[in-house]
């Protein structure tokens, strides 16, 4: 999944010019927050109570964000 989401990234920076690439997730899934670390990916923040999860009951997100010269630093 690392690959996955490191080889989107990519594309991104370099085929559609993107200037930042942005993973958001449940707070409670730590497998997804942990994919999103390994890719490069830096924790910028919470977003609390800013949605419902399937039971109906309030969830944060968290927003990972990867910018385009960090991923051009990364290459060298």
């Amino acid at each position: 999944m690392t690959e996955a989401v490191a080889a989107i990234a990519r594309f991104a920076f370099e085929e559609l010019n993107a200037q930042r690439v942005e993973i958001r997730c449940d707070n409670r899934n730590e497998r997804s927050a942990r994919v999103a670390l390994r890719a490069g990916f830096a924790l910028e923040g919470t977003l609390r109570h800013d949605s419902r999860d399937v039971e109906g009951a309030l969830r944060d997100t968290q927003i990972y964000a990867r910018l385009r010269d960090e991923a051009t630093n990364d290459e060298r």
